[in-house]
């Protein structure tokens, strides 16, 4: 079976799931400060107060950043993009060794990006791309996954195709995607985590990011009154 030994165990695909890596968080814009309503109802008073004193410092930095912003001038767009890692991105067959790189491209016809070649079954990148430039003439960002055998010679495997229009809420996404692909064993799922914002207009995304800072500390305080 030559290179179908070495495939990763289920334990192996489940710790590579699990996987974190906040490196890259700075070219992002979000709140650091994320909880659920069932988390709050298990907290000690003290617990649930050092939330709304890191919600308060976090929403001090939302204002700063407003009141430096630009208001009123035009802004370029700009997308960050993070392509983390993948699973089952690789050709049928036991005996071939190509290594799956991934390329960014803004369609149609626009500049493409590519990653480094990684691991056959289990790839990491985490690598970052920055495309700051107008986008009326494209309407997808295209995540292509590419497999190179050498340097010179790599073939398409699949993609992943996010439409600008529905990113311009300006919201991180960030998850693991579906690649598509014909080029698979029936077992395969190949999918590809990605991390992506579009941010076109900074006040208006720390706005939204106060007020529901706002709201969280709402909904902390109302814990803490019921604490005994």
């Amino acid at each position: 079976m030559g290179d179908c030994y070495s495939r990763p165990s289920h334990s192996e695909m489940d710790k590579h799931k699990r996987k974190q890596n906040n490196e890259n968080n700075n070219y992002f814009i979000s709140s650091a400060v994320s909880f659920n309503k069932k988390q709050l109802k298990n907290m000690p008073k003290q617990d649930l107060e050092k939330l709304v004193e890191s919600l308060e410092k976090e929403q001090s930095q939302f204002l700063e950043k407003i009141e430096n912003s630009t208001a009123g001038m035009p802004t370029i767009p700009e997308v960050s993009i993070e392509v983390q890692k993948g699973l089952d991105l690789y050709m049928s067959g036991c005996f071939n060794s190509y290594k799956p790189f991934i390329k960014v491209t803004l369609e149609p016809n626009g500049p493409s990006f590519s990653t480094f070649s990684a691991g056959r079954y289990l790839p990491e990148w985490y690598k970052v791309v920055q495309i700051k430039q107008s986008l009326q003439n494209f309407n997808i960002i295209r995540v292509s996954v590419m497999l190179e055998k050498d340097p010179e010679s790599s073939i398409f495997f699949g993609k992943k195709d996010f439409e600008i229009t529905d990113l311009e809420d300006q919201t991180v996404r960030d998850k693991w995607y579906a690649i598509e692909s014909i080029s698979v064993e029936p077992e395969q799922q190949p999918r590809i985590k990605i991390r992506i914002q579009l941010v076109h207009d900074e006040k208006a995304l720390y706005t939204v990011l106060i007020k529901d800072s706002n709201e969280k500390i709402d909904l902390i305080q109302s814990e803490i009154k019921q604490a005994p």
